[in-house]
């Protein structure tokens, strides 16, 4: 489906939820800036004579304006306008949000306690009149003034569209829209959360309270055997949900799940008769870590679990099932997101130390080869025309170039092997350098755990192929594409570069 390109010039601004005649309105209106127009017009003028742009075109396009918001080598006033942009974007799938809140929670046989009206003052709190850009820290969001000097802005001023911005980044979320990551940073913002709560919309449900980790302050309220029996919870029903990629709402622990806890307690001599008291001290916990969250944030005692699932065959472990499917979500996924954003600046490191690696290994074989031992030091010389910005040559313009044939020029190069043992060395390097200097407290533990390792590794995998390789393969895969400019061709290229100027 095409995007109303006009998203990124109209800002969605709150407006008198009541018109004159006493009837509802939308609660919002879509102001154009000039400014954003005409910024976006001249960045893209082929682009701005389309009413509309296909979802490829929309994505590029994002990116762009994503990168030019975020590079420190810009001007700040083409920074702040590249925002602007995006800004204007990201707000009509903030209020958009709002309704899906709506939605989701809304029941037909009970009267509304509130209108999506009341939720915009919480997310959709930028009107566009001010530049804004993030700070070197990539955190602090910064006010332009008319002098040119900037302001910092508190984290309770803080624009819900530019803390979108700034966890969110195309190069790690190929899998995700912008759109998308939109509305579910917009669904975790905490006074938005707060005010589902004290209308009891949703509430956490014991699984989701039991799967995070517990305040040093909480955990003295809690017994012995308590504390025991939430860490055995977690040692398994954690580890499954990471394991398997699960995400959303904390589903019931399966009675594989729950026989295992069973199993773990009793090698710390805990023992529990059935599945029903391990539940039972479960929702136990859950209960006391309910009553604390809703103190700290509401000041309320009490709150009732509505969990969503299904009975497990015992009429005692019942579920309300006062909420849809996909209520709850993760902040797993934010938090890995924001640490891939701390991970980014090691990983372009470590990308070019492999490749850094892997071509004079590469040469050394080639001077190995009786068949081609000639073409070792052409072979940095080759990679380089393959790989060129502008006009890059295809293997068979090498091999006429070289005057060779055509195949034993392939059986040179091989980059699908080279980009393969390339992307290996990458993943080995950068996990060897996570578990050794973690550059983020949450990666402390990773060495001490083979089931965490595990799970960072496969992510990790992932996160490297998405980076740098997936675009790559298809580079050399594709006999017409003639644009080389993945990441691992931009990192080779300033490699050949960097030793071109060593050897002159």
């Amino acid at each position: 489906m095409d995007i109303d390109i006009s998203k990124y010039w109209t800002i969605c601004t709150i407006t008198n939820p009541i018109a004159p005649n006493g009837t509802f309105t939308r609660g919002y209106r879509d102001q154009a800036l000039t400014l954003a127009k005409e910024f976006f017009k001249k960045t893209f003028p082929q682009e701005s004579r389309q009413q509309t742009l296909s979802r490829v075109i929309h994505q590029n396009t994002q990116t762009h304006l994503w990168k030019i918001f975020h590079d420190d080598s810009c001007d700040i006033y083409t920074r702040a306008l590249a925002g602007l942009c995006l800004r204007c974007y990201i707000s009509h799938a903030i209020a958009k949000t709002c309704k899906i809140i709506i939605n989701s929670t809304s029941r037909t046989d009970t009267p509304k306690p509130f209108t999506y009206h009341d939720l915009l003052p919480y997310v959709l709190n930028d009107d566009g009149k001010n530049f804004i850009i993030l700070d070197r820290d990539g955190k602090t969001q910064l006010m332009l003034k008319e002098d040119g000097s900037t302001q910092a802005i508190t984290n309770k001023g803080n624009y819900q569209s530019i803390e979108i911005l700034r966890t969110y980044n195309p190069n790690l979320s190929k899998r995700e829209s912008l759109d998308n990551w939109a509305i579910r940073f917009t669904q975790q913002n905490r006074d938005l959360k707060n005010f589902l709560l004290e209308y009891r919309v949703r509430i956490p449900s014991d699984w989701s309270l039991l799967c995070k980790d517990i305040p040093n302050a909480l955990k003295s309220h809690l017994q012995h055997n308590e504390r025991e029996i939430l860490e055995a919870f977690h040692q398994v029903y954690r580890r499954d949900r990471r394991l398997y990629g699960q995400t959303g709402k904390c589903t019931n622990p399966t009675i594989k799940q729950l026989q295992e806890i069973l199993y773990s307690l009793r090698k710390r001599d805990i023992t529990l008769k059935s599945h029903e008291e391990l539940i039972g001290c479960l929702k136990g916990i859950a209960y006391i870590l309910r009553q604390d969250m809703y103190s700290t944030k509401l000041g309320t005692p009490q709150a009732e679990s509505l969990d969503v699932g299904s009975q497990i065959d015992n009429d005692n472990y019942s579920v309300q099932v006062n909420l849809p499917p996909g209520a709850y979500l993760d902040p797993v996924l934010i938090e890995w997101q924001e640490l891939l954003n701390v991970i980014s600046n090691l990983f372009i490191k470590v990308l070019s130390q492999a490749i850094a690696q892997k071509i004079p290994e590469k040469v050394s074989d080639l001077r190995k080869s009786k068949a081609y031992s000639s073409f070792a030091n052409k072979f940095p010389e080759g990679l380089g025309l393959y790989y060129q910005k502008s006009n890059p040559l295809s293997i068979h313009e090498i091999a006429n170039l070289w005057s060779i044939d055509r195949v034993k020029t392939r059986r040179i190069f091989n980059l699908k092997q080279l980009l393969k043992t390339t992307e290996y060395l990458t993943e080995e390097i950068l996990l060897k350098n996570l578990i050794e200097n973690p550059v983020d407290s949450r990666l402390n533990s990773i060495s001490k755990s083979p089931e965490k390792l595990k799970i960072v590794a496969e992510a990790t995998r992932d996160y490297i192929y998405d980076m740098a390789f997936k675009e790559a393969f298809a580079e050399i895969n594709s006999g017409k594409y003639r644009s080389r400019n993945s990441l691992f061709a931009q990192r080779l290229r300033q490699y050949l570069h960097d030793t071109s100027k060593e050897c002159s």
